[in-house]
């Protein structure tokens, strides 16, 4: 009957009504979580790095190796010794590049100043905290983290990083790095130097 047929009809809207209120709900939860796992991030990213990570400062230094020069001898011996001048700087270039990465460098640069405490990691920062006490393997695993060498070879160039949380120490780092480096440097010349001297006189 039409009386029938009207009241069919009346559930069925009353049943498309709640569907697509329910819908609409579902739809505007997802795009909420959807919009909240896309802020969060970013919202917790902007409070860690505007309130809580400390500040690193870089320090750069440039510095060409020069090799010995190699004494003169007779023609023969001169060719011999013209090869290994020209091979001079190139082994040199390297040989303090692995100088200032070696745990050597490192306990040098120690006697001379508190690296501990120039690499030391603020409390504030979770991330980078420093434990209470570093053994020495993670002075060095910090210091290498800190300290990096690179050698052009084209350039005959030594190019030192310097990283710290203290812009100071940054500086104070290099400056001594650079002593040790010429250290080093003079006495692998001098060393060089009188192997090229007992090779001529022989």
């Amino acid at each position: 009957t039409s009386n029938e047929t009207s009241e069919l009809v009346g559930s069925d809207v009353n049943y498309f009504v709640r569907y697509m209120t329910m819908h609409r709900r579902r739809e505007q939860t997802r795009r909420l979580v959807l919009l909240a796992s896309f802020l969060a991030p970013i919202i917790l990213g902007a409070f860690y790095y505007l309130f809580l990570a400390a500040p690193m400062y870089r320090s750069e230094a440039r510095f060409a190796v020069r090799g010995v020069e190699l004494p003169q001898a007779g023609a023969g011996a001169a060719g011999r010794m013209g090869g290994a001048s020209a091979l001079v700087g190139f082994v040199d270039g390297y040989a303090v590049r692995d100088f200032l990465e070696s745990r050597d460098a490192m306990d040098r640069l120690s006697k001379q100043m508190d690296l501990a405490d120039a690499i030391a990691r603020p409390v504030i920062d979770p991330f980078v905290r420093s434990p209470a006490k570093l053994t020495i393997d993670d002075l060095y695993a910090a210091y290498r983290a800190f300290v990096s060498v690179r050698f052009h070879v084209t350039e005959q160039i030594i190019v030192l990083d310097v990283l710290s949380f203290q812009p100071q120490k940054a500086v104070e780092i290099s400056a001594n790095l650079l002593k040790l480096s010429d250290e080093f440097v003079s006495t692998m010349n001098q060393r060089g130097l009188e192997d090229s001297l007992k090779v001529a006189n022989h």
